[in-house]
């Protein structure tokens, strides 16, 4: 056999040892960096995060060089297509009885989701209308678990002593349901939305969330509102520092503030004008938390002020106002362009070996918080 023959044999034998399946693909960008973005498969990082969510053998994977670039947000929607396909849902609804909103809801999650673009890659939501669908009817169950028999009760003339502690502990078991509904929705969004194949997560315990939440309205109540910061701050901190970007924690640094001298001031001054100095409150809520929340090496910052969330909230309310809800549609579409104005990254992601995470199977609290009608927690 020629020299040469054993040289071939021996590079083929080279590459079939080293080929290994991988079920994360990575697109790179290849209009700026060719070689940004390449994937390759080695055996998982010996590196360990606190708590992270369980991934099955067949949905491992593990992406390289998955750079930022610019670290830049865009939004490429259209204010039209969008309220084309707002409208469209509303006519099924009506025609369906109701049972299209959930398909008509997941589309418009996809147009907005698959829009929004980091560095050229566009993000992508892969929930489905079946899931709200079910989650919604899980939803209506619990609820008319409470809600029967406390109308029952309230229903009667006479009210014993016994029936008001039930009422009472009917009202707490709905308020306890209502904040967990809302942790569990934040993790299906999350576990739905993917960025070069790489889903987000939350972990953490959706009971803890409520009975923190509750603790902290407790607070708030019997400090006629002092500790309002103190209660804004631990309870997003507990859902940032329960995410995950693939198995990457999402880290918290809670550097010191000023959120109660802003807190006081702003509270002070609130009635005389008319609660708008409340927004300088709520940016400064914002700065802080966006500012002090991290992804491996990449830190994330804005600079919106107070002014800037008066006249974004200010055009909303008139374009409700004025168009009867007929500009909901674009409301949405000039919060997502809001958004990726006023975030950045600074830092790079080339030196972080991602693995995919298991997707979450929960879709009640995202149902619930359709039978709430509770849009107060979460986003899109």
């Amino acid at each position: 056999m020629s020299e040469e023959n054993k040289q071939y044999k021996e590079f083929l034998k080279s590459l079939g040892s080293s080929t290994e399946p991988m079920s994360v693909s990575s697109r790179p960008d290849t209009r700026q960096n060719p070689s940004a973005g390449k994937a390759t498969v080695e055996s998982p990082p010996q590196k360990t995060f606190a708590r992270p969510p369980a991934i099955p053998p067949a949905q491992t994977g593990k992406v390289k060089n998955a750079s930022f670039g610019s670290h830049r947000f865009s939004y490429d929607g259209s204010a039209l297509e969008l309220f084309l396909l707002w409208f469209k849902t509303i006519f099924l609804t009506i025609l369906t009885f109701g049972i299209y909103s959930f398909w008509g809801k997941t589309q418009i999650r996809k147009y907005l989701v698959g829009h929004l673009l980091l560095d050229g890659e566009r993000f992508e939501y892969t929930g489905t209308g079946k899931e709200l669908g079910y989650g919604f009817l899980k939803g209506l169950l619990i609820i008319a678990l409470i809600g029967v028999p406390y109308f029952f009760i309230i229903g009667h003339k006479d009210i014993s002593a016994i029936e008001t502690i039930i009422l009472i502990g009917l009202i707490c078991a709905y308020v306890f349901v209502r904040y967990m509904s809302r942790y569990t929705a934040t993790r299906y969004r999350l576990s739905r939305g993917t960025w070069r194949g790489i889903r987000g997560t939350l972990s953490g315990s959706a009971k803890k969330y409520a009975w923190l939440s509750l603790w902290h309205q407790f607070l708030n109540v019997i400090t006629l509102g002092v500790m309002i910061p103190r209660s804004d701050v631990n309870l997003r901190r507990y859902i940032i520092q329960h995410s995950f970007i693939g198995n990457i924690p999402v880290k918290f640094a809670d550097n010191k503030h000023s959120l109660m001298r802003t807190h006081l001031i702003t509270a002070l001054i609130a009635i005389p004008t008319l609660f708008l100095s409340r927004f300088w409150y709520r940016a400064a809520l914002y700065r802080y938390l966006v500012r002090n929340t991290s992804i491996a090496n990449v830190k994330l910052n804005t600079q919106v002020t107070g002014s800037d969330l008066l006249r974004f909230f200010s055009i909303n309310f008139l374009i409700i106002l004025f168009t009867l809800g007929l500009g909901s549609p674009l409301v949405r579409h000039r919060t997502m362009n809001f958004m990726t104005r006023h975030i950045t990254l600074e830092g790079s992601f080339d030196d972080v070996t991602f693995m995919q995470a298991a997707q979450s199977k929960t879709t009640w609290g995202e149902g619930m918080v359709d039978v709430l009608n509770d849009a107060s927690e979460g986003f899109l």
